[in-house]
């Protein structure tokens, strides 16, 4: 049996390995435009998915390289601290250590790369040529696969947001918390490898200007108390959550950001894919697989559409708390506490509101 995965992403690899160890003689070929993984951004991994991962995978993430760490859902501080073998807690993790390690075993069980940059013109080729049983796309928002299948998506309310990677030498899980309470401003992960991320939920304003980029970044990390920071890299984007019309086609399966995306402060993105995935595991020989994988993703929009609107909500009414309180009292109560005064009022307010 020939199993064709177009995205080599953290999603893509996953799939690959899952259906590798469902069909051990099976053929799975993974197509790729990156020979290198490089990307920085911290990923929370929930804990039942990276329980699925092979051994191997799990035993060089949080054994002898303590590669990753288990931490608490967000919003996260500095003071994440690593729980080696927990079985309880979710695990944050850098992006190409996740893929590196996951691709490092789909080497060893025999499964295929393709580098190449898919088109439709040479996706059409490529399942001529391979005639398989199964094709998963894996390849993002912006998928190849998506548009095969003369997929239309859904696009709902626009958000906006701002990356910020960057390392520290300080001892992530020696340092403290200065969150009283979750805010919905900053989404802060580190990983055990000292690198971190930080995202922020800005408006439309704050997109739109483009000088705004180094201040926005001082002030996320002065909010988690990150002052020895370096190699610090930030870069804006448009979150455009929805879901296409048409997940699968015959032997053909959208998966992840490629059927539907969510606000990235909902913590379910490359979540939601793995769940597709183990969805599709469970489920993929069964009949009338299509009509009922369109059904759950549908259900999973429907839970992230909730998710995006809670996250949305709170934030303005966080905002609107903040407006109403005394700027005096809110800098008197931060130096109480022994937090940096030199944060903006909004920053401080996130601090100390439920304190006042």
């Amino acid at each position: 049996m020939k199993i064709l995965v177009i995205g080599g992403g953290p999603v893509g690899l996953y799939c690959s390995l899952r259906f590798k160890m469902k069909y051990p003689s099976s053929d799975i070929t993974i197509v790729e435009k990156r020979s290198k993984y490089t990307r920085d951004q911290i990923l929370l991994v929930k804990r039942p998915f990276f329980s699925k991962l092979p051994k191997n995978v799990r035993g060089e993430l949080w054994g002898v390289q303590k590669k990753g760490c288990y931490i608490d859902a967000p919003p996260l501080t500095k003071n994440a601290r690593c729980l080696y073998r927990s079985k309880d807690l979710n695990m944050s993790i850098r992006t190409a250590d996740l893929e590196i390690s996951m691709r490092n075993e789909a080497n060893k069980m025999g499964i295929e790369f393709i580098e190449m940059e898919i088109t439709e013109d040479s996706f059409k080729e490529l399942y001529r040529e391979y005639k398989p049983k199964f094709v998963f796309g894996c390849d993002g928002a912006n998928s190849v696969v998506a548009k095969v299948l003369n997929t239309e998506k859904k696009v709902e309310p626009t958000f906006y947001g701002m990356g910020v990677t960057f390392r520290t030498d300080t001892p992530i899980q020696k340092t403290k918390s200065l969150l009283s309470s979750p805010q919905h401003r900053y989404r802060g992960f580190s990983s055990q490898t000292k690198d971190g991320y930080v995202g922020i939920n800005i408006s439309k304003k704050e997109f739109e200007d483009t000088k705004n980029v180094e201040n926005l970044a001082k002030n996320a990390l002065k909010f988690y108390g990150f002052d020895d920071t370096k190699d610090i890299k930030t870069w804006k984007f448009e979150i455009n959550p929805g879901v296409v019309d048409k997940v699968c086609k015959g032997k053909i399966y959208l998966i992840g950001d490629s059927a539907l995306t969510t606000h990235y402060f909902t913590a379910s993105g490359v979540n939601m894919g793995f769940e597709c995935v183990d969805y599709l595991y469970d489920n993929i020989s069964k009949k009338d697989m299509c009509k009922n994988y369109k059904k759950f993703i549908i259900s999973l929009h429907d839970l992230s559409s909730q998710a995006i609107e809670n996250v949305d909500l709170k934030h303005k009414k966080t905002l609107a708390k903040c407006n109403k309180l005394d700027k005096k009292k809110v800098k008197e109560m931060s130096i109480t506490k022994g937090i940096t005064t030199h944060l903006p009022f909004k920053e401080l307010c996130y601090l100390v509101k439920d304190m006042l």
